[in-house]
């Protein structure tokens, strides 16, 4: 620049990018790529303006990318060490993406994260081109690629115990050591062997060689007994390449305690709809997990019908139908972290007897009848170890609930009362089962009456209606006599009422005063002179009265606190202390609110003149906020006004700081001070 009437005697640079300078030649690096607004403002010695502007494109430069790996070409077993040396020179790179050239890139976290390093296994043989892609902080990409070659690997013997165990984490020490329960025959599995880079599970053409103890086993699956001693074995496994390769186990024998169900001769027999829990017990020992396995075995197949580990010591037998079931169980040693030995047992369910009696129904009281069972029946249907066969039955027999003499299938009773009667039947099959049948019938002759109140349970200050109605299938019958007796609920007589010659229908109202029982003592009589007597007792309760005594709020006010929300429910009302009233008891429901939100609540059952405390644990959020606690009693209630109660809170926020980087620090806190405000109605 220059001034052609003076000197330039100012200069001022703006670079769009944050920075300036003022010298007249400025030499300046652009960090980021992009387009820049660059100025040039230049004062000359009179004073006069002059700005100039310029529009530059930093365009970004990509990473360069390289990358190695030690050791040269290697086998389908061996580990390759990639490392990376890639930069960027205008930033960093931020992102690394591995590709080796299986089909799909790396989803290796800790390869992707570790920017400069990674592991990686080839499962099989062959030329792999491994790319490794980065990006540079200005989402810049750029790759490389090396071609690799991987080539096959000896057999490599592995085997599995199903029965036995290796320390976690498996390591190049202790992988080939397995820890088994002593004192069993163990299965020894060469499956997991790898022959050829695949999973050879099925090859035909793979041999497996086991020396035990000096002794020479051949197959891919042997059993072998191990007593308490540590054992050193070997596997040998050759491919059909002629490639082979040994390997050495070692066996170390543990102690582990057995486990039984208690009880379990109870079970081998039992009827369709038993309830049956069964409970593990153990020997030497306890057990963390359990495995429960029931298999049904029918005549033509078997059928599994649970097969499950979990931490149940315990298993409700589930209802299944007729049949046989094996039951087995085993447990996990807490300790050697090895499973018992199964205990196993067999459930045969039968079903119920079919009970049924025939008898003629008509029936007069003095009269003899003759019941008669022989229709009912027993049968096994058949499974995998019981052949199907009808099953020995015997006989009980009750009248009006009371025993019988005889156990024959036909029986002769003589009835001595008229009027309703029941017959029992039993019938027992072996060896375990059993079905009632019950009937009833009526013997003609007394009469009988139908005595209805409402409500059935009635509550002190209600009314109260009794109807009796008498009634004779021969004649017409009345009510002889009617007394009622009325006791408080300390057992004192408080009034008795009696009626006489009442007809054939008597109905009564009264109010309820006290709380406690109701006698009615009543003789029914026909026109031939034969009666019944019969009494009824009622049951009086009183009226629940639910109110909150308190609700409290424990715990620092302060967001991120836990709360602990308290309140407590009481039954109780001051009519108990005035009346002969003793109350009912409280069953219902209360809700708790924040708010106005519910977010929890409770069933109760609160007896008369007692209390029940709730908790519930809530973690704060800054603010102020509500709670309220609302009560319902869902078996009558009276007195509704003081169900519920409200208590609100405020809630200090966390004290944070913050820097800002332009153009000073700056420091802020905040105080929130917590106040509480309660609303409680006091009992009536």
């Amino acid at each position: 620049s220059y001034d052609i009437d003076g000197d330039v005697d100012f200069y001022y640079w703006n670079f769009d990018d944050g920075y300036t300078s003022s010298q007249a030649s400025a030499d300046h690096e652009y960090k980021n790529s992009g387009t820049y607004n660059v100025s040039l403002k230049i004062i000359d010695d009179l004073n006069d303006i002059t700005t100039v502007y310029y529009t530059i494109e930093v365009i970004n430069r990509l990473p360069i990318v390289d990358f190695y790996f030690e050791g040269g070409n290697r086998t389908t077993t061996d580990i390759f060490e990639f490392y990376d040396s890639s930069y960027d020179e205008d930033g960093e790179i931020i992102e690394w993406l591995w590709d080796f050239g299986e089909g799909n890139t790396s989803d290796d976290v800790a390869c992707n994260q570790s920017k400069n390093y990674c592991n990686k296994v080839f499962w099989f043989p062959g030329t792999y081109n491994v790319t490794l892609f980065v990006t540079d902080d200005q989402l810049g990409t750029n790759s490389t690629t090396i071609e690799i070659t991987v080539t096959p690997t000896l057999p490599q013997p592995q085997i599995r115990i199903p029965d036995g165990l290796r320390l976690s984490p498996l390591t190049m020490s202790n992988f080939k050591t397995w820890y088994i329960p002593a004192e069993r025959l163990i299965l020894l599995d060469a499956s997991p062997t790898w022959a050829c880079c695949i999973w050879k599970e099925d090859r035909a053409d793979v041999e497996y060689f086991w020396t035990i103890e000096e002794e020479t086993y051949f197959g891919k699956t042997v059993q072998y007994y191990f007593g308490q001693e540590e054992t050193s074995m070997q596997l040998k496994v050759v491919d059909s390449w002629g490639n082979e390769k040994t390997r050495t186990f070692t066996v170390v024998p543990q102690t582990v305690p057995l486990i039984t169900i208690e009880n379990w001769e109870d079970y081998t027999e039992i009827v369709v709809g038993y309830d049956m829990t069964f409970q593990t017990i153990s020997e030497g020992g306890t057990f963390d997990l359990y495995r429960w396995y029931i298999q049904e075995r029918k005549l033509d197949d078997d059928y599994l019908l649970i097969d499950d580990i979990n931490t149940n010591d315990s298993l409700q037998f589930p209802v299944f139908s007729e049949g046989e079931y094996l039951v087995k169980v085993s447990g996990r040693h807490i300790e050697t972290k090895l499973w018992a030995e199964n205990f196993s047992f067999t459930v045969f369910i039968y079903n119920k007897p079919y009970a049924y009696l025939e008898f003629n129904n008509t029936i007069n009281e003095g009269n003899w009848v003759t019941f008669d069972a022989s229709t009912s029946s027993g049968f096994w249907n058949g499974s995998e170890s019981r052949v199907a066969q009808s099953l020995n039955l015997n006989y009980e027999w009750a009248l009006d609930g009371k025993t019988l003499a005889g156990n024959d299938k036909i029986i002769t009773v003589l009835m001595e009362t008229g009027g309703e009667h029941r017959i029992d039947l039993l019938v027992s099959q072996e060896p375990v089962g059993s079905q009632i049948f019950i009937t009833t019938f009526y013997a003609d002759y007394k009469p009988w009456g139908v005595l209805s109140t409402h409500p059935s349970n009635p509550r002190y200050g209600e009314d109260f209606e009794i109807y009796l109605n008498a009634y004779d299938e021969e004649d017409e019958a009345y009510i002889n006599f009617l007394k009622i007796s009325v006791y408080d609920f300390e057992g004192n007589r408080r009034a008795e009422l009696n009626y006489v010659d009442q007809g054939s229908n008597f109905n009564l109202i009264v109010e309820i005063e006290y709380t406690g029982t109701i006698v009615l003592d009543y003789e029914l009589m026909d026109l031939k002179g034969n009666f019944r007597t019969n009494s009824s007792t009622i049951e009086v309760r009183g009226w629940a009265d639910i109110y909150i005594e308190s609700l409290d709020i424990k715990g620092t006010k302060e967001r991120g606190k836990t709360q602990n929300i308290e309140f407590v429910l009481t039954n109780y009302n001051k009519t108990y202390e005035s009346v002969l009233y003793n109350g009912d008891i409280a069953i219902g429901t209360v809700d708790l609110l924040i708010d106005d939100e519910i977010i929890m609540s409770w069933e109760y059952n609160i007896g008369a003149k007692e209390s029940k405390i709730f908790n519930f644990e809530w973690t704060a959020l800054p603010g102020y906020h509500e709670f309220e606690v609302i009560a319902s009693v869902s078996n009558g209630e009276t007195i509704l006004e003081n169900n519920n109660m409200t208590k609100s809170a405020i809630f200090k926020a966390e004290v944070k700081s913050s820097i800002l980087p332009y153009p000073n620090f700056i420091t802020v806190s905040v105080l929130l001070v917590g106040i509480s405000v309660l609303k409680h109605r006091k009992a009536n």
